[in-house]
Formats: structure tokens, C-alpha cells, sequence
């Protein structure tokens, strides 16, 4: 009912798609027409929100390699149902590619993120990223916090141990923010990168082209977030199909350490 309300289609068949992971995901037929569903938790609101914005402007700058989200009736790119999110997203008709990827289908693999970190650039000034900042200062409220709870609480146990660990949390911590400044001093510019680029994330059809999927851990990053999956010798067709998009691409270590 929430898919005819907010979408607007009349929902004539349903098959769920169970694949083991937190989010619930089906396909939906409306006559002729059928539509990608996926359910997210609410925890995931901003990931989710990111994700689906992304997407929708990468379909609308002409990458056809993604499967944009559709607008509801009040043209917001999700719905809401007791909390949960809920995505609609045009259907392809493609199936899972095999691992390991054959050559070709790595350098479209390839082109495709290519695509993305230089049409996604425009997402650099829309920050949602996995670096919040300086670890160190956030380490410290999460220390306080937890020898703040009392003796009894559910939270004790975990919270003793936060406190017991903190010298050594603090040391790991410090490398991780001395670590974020090297990042930063190769990459100041960041791009969309989308997480999760392996084989298993892509779909390919029958007429030979490739699809994008799961969209979960999208966020802004160093462009080297979505190669490290290919840096293997048995992979290199991934960098030829990147650098035959981007020509002038230069992949840093430094950012991979």
C-alpha cells in the first residue's frame, strides 16, 4: 500500500529478494513494468539519503550505469514507513557477474568507476564521509562518557573496558588522525566513491553492459577508496578501463597505507 500511495504503483506482484543482509529488498511488477525495492533500517537514514541522492544526479549527468532512484509523488527520492526507509529504484534486467571477472568485464569495471569519481566530483562539496574529523577529541568524549556509568548499568562491562584500554585507544587513535593528515596532503579534494566496488557489486546483461549496485557505503573519499579492491596483477584490465576513461589519473600509495 505505502509503494501505491508515495509511488503511485499498483503493486500486482511481489518476489522478495533474500540475500542474508540487513536491509529487505524485492522486486515489484506493476503490469509490464517492474521496480527494485529495497527497505533500509532506520539507522541508515543518512548513508541512505546520501546514497540516493548520489545516484540520482549520476543518472541525470548520463551515467547510464546506474539504477537511479525513482521520485515518490511528493518528488523526495525515499519514503518513510515506522521508521524504516524505503528506496524504489528502476529494475534492469541483468544478472550477477561470476568471480573471478573476465578481462573485458574488468575494464568496465573499470570505466565505471572512472565515471564516477570524475562525474562525481560535484559530491565533494556535499560531504557525508567515513572521516568525521580528528579521532582524538571524539575518543576522549567516548572515554568520559563511559567512566561516567555506573556500577550495574547494562553498559558497565564495555564501559570498564573502554576505560582500562583508554592509554593504549589513545595511542591508536593519535596514528589514525597522523594518518588522515597524509591522506589529506595527497588528496585535499575528494570525490563520490561508492565503497564496495568488487565484482560481486556490479551486474552485467545480456547486451554486454554493467550495472552498479548497493550504494550503501557511498560517501566522499580519496578516489583510491574504490581501486584498492584491484591492485593485483590478475586485475590490471580494472586500470586499463580507468585509465582509458581518465586518462591523467594518478594513484597514490600513500593514501593506500
Amino acid at each position: 500500500r505505502l509503494i501505491q500511495l508515495e509511488y503511485g504503483i499498483e503493486v500486482q506482484r511481489v518476489s522478495a529478494i533474500d540475500d542474508g543482509l540487513e536491509a529487505a529488498k524485492a522486486v515489484v511488477e506493476d503490469g509490464d513494468a517492474r521496480y527494485f525495492v529495497k527497505v533500509h533500517p532506520p539507522g541508515n537514514a543518512p548513508w541512505v539519503e546520501f546514497s540516493s541522492w548520489l545516484t540520482s544526479e549520476l543518472a541525470r549527468r548520463g551515467c547510464g550505469w546506474v539504477m537511479a532512484p525513482i521520485p515518490t509523488r511528493r518528488r523526495t527520492l525515499t519514503a518513510t514507513h515506522h521508521g524504516a526507509i524505503v528506496e524504489v529504484r528502476r529494475y534492469v534486467d541483468a544478472a550477477a557477474i561470476q568471480s573471478p571477472a573476465a578481462p573485458l568485464q574488468l575494464e568496465q569495471f573499470g570505466a565505471v568507476i572512472a565515471d564516477l569519481h570524475v562525474v562525481g566530483a560535484f559530491a565533494g562539496d556535499r560531504v557525508l564521509s567515513d572521516d568525521e574529523g580528528a579521532l582524538v577529541p571524539r575518543l576522549e568524549v567516548v572515554i568520559e562518557r563511559a567512566a561516567a556509568v555506573p556500577a550495574g548499568d547494562p553498559r558497565s562491562a564495555a564501559s570498564r573496558l573502554i576505560v582500562a584500554n583508554r592509554a593504549s585507544l589513545r595511542q591508536r587513535a593519535a596514528l589514525v588522525d597522523l594518518r588522515r593528515q597524509d591522506v589529506e596532503a595527497v588528496r585535499p579534494r575528494w570525490t563520490a566513491t561508492h565503497g564496495d566496488a568488487t565484482a560481486s557489486n556490479f551486474l552485467g546483461d545480456r547486451a554486454g553492459r554493467v550495472y552498479l549496485i548497493d550504494w550503501a557505503g557511498a560517501c566522499t573519499a580519496p578516489a583510491e577508496r574504490d581501486v584498492l579492491h584491484y591492485l593485483s596483477p590478475d586485475a590490471a584490465g580494472f586500470v586499463t578501463g580507468y585509465r582509458r576513461r581518465h586518462p591523467d589519473a594518478v594513484f597514490d600509495l600513500a593514501v593506500f597505507e
